[in-house]
């Protein structure tokens, strides 16, 4: 095959491609077509107000779910807001039994080393647990009915000063 063949041949390849391809093109146009017309056969078909109608029902039904999804939203949030509100008054109910508990303790470490008498502020609250000392869990868990009194003396030990 001589270089000229070759490229006569190859031309009428390419031309037989571009002629495909065209009206490859044109079918496809065509179908677009056909189905838009048969579209509009069918509308002309049909009563207007049937068309109307469902327009009419289909803005309805939407209208019905955002109202739904609304009210889904407003109740989510009034939730979350109720439960947040509850968060922060266990919060400061925790915080304030902590308190108690702290005031107790620090009250009984100050009577078990005398310098304060045990009945010369109110008991504290029922609900609040007591911590045992060692000698207390040794014992058997009951505090000793009468502590035993320091000896007070000219100076005592403190953290930090000597009191006089």
């Amino acid at each position: 095959m001589t270089p000229e063949e070759f490229d006569r041949i190859k031309q009428a390849e390419k031309e037989h491609l571009r002629a495909l391809k065209k009206l490859k093109e044109q079918v496809r146009s065509a179908e677009r077509l056909q189905t838009i017309n048969r579209a509009l056969k069918e509308m002309q078909d049909a009563p207007g107000e049937d068309i109307l109608r469902t327009h009419d029902e289909m803005i309805e039904k939407l209208a019905l779910e955002t109202v739904r999804h609304e009210v889904k939203l407003d109740m989510a949030l009034s939730e979350a807001a109720e439960q947040a509100e509850a968060d922060e008054q266990n919060a400061v109910s925790e915080a304030e039994m902590e308190k108690l508990r702290a005031q107790s303790l620090i009250r009984q470490v100050k009577i078990e080393m005398g310098l304060e008498d045990a009945g010369s502020k109110q008991d504290p609250p029922s609900n609040v647990a007591h911590p045992q000392t060692k000698a207390e869990a040794s014992s058997g868990g009951t505090p000793p009915a009468n502590p035993t009194p320091t000896t007070k003396t000219g100076t005592e030990k403190t953290i930090g000063r000597l009191r006089k």
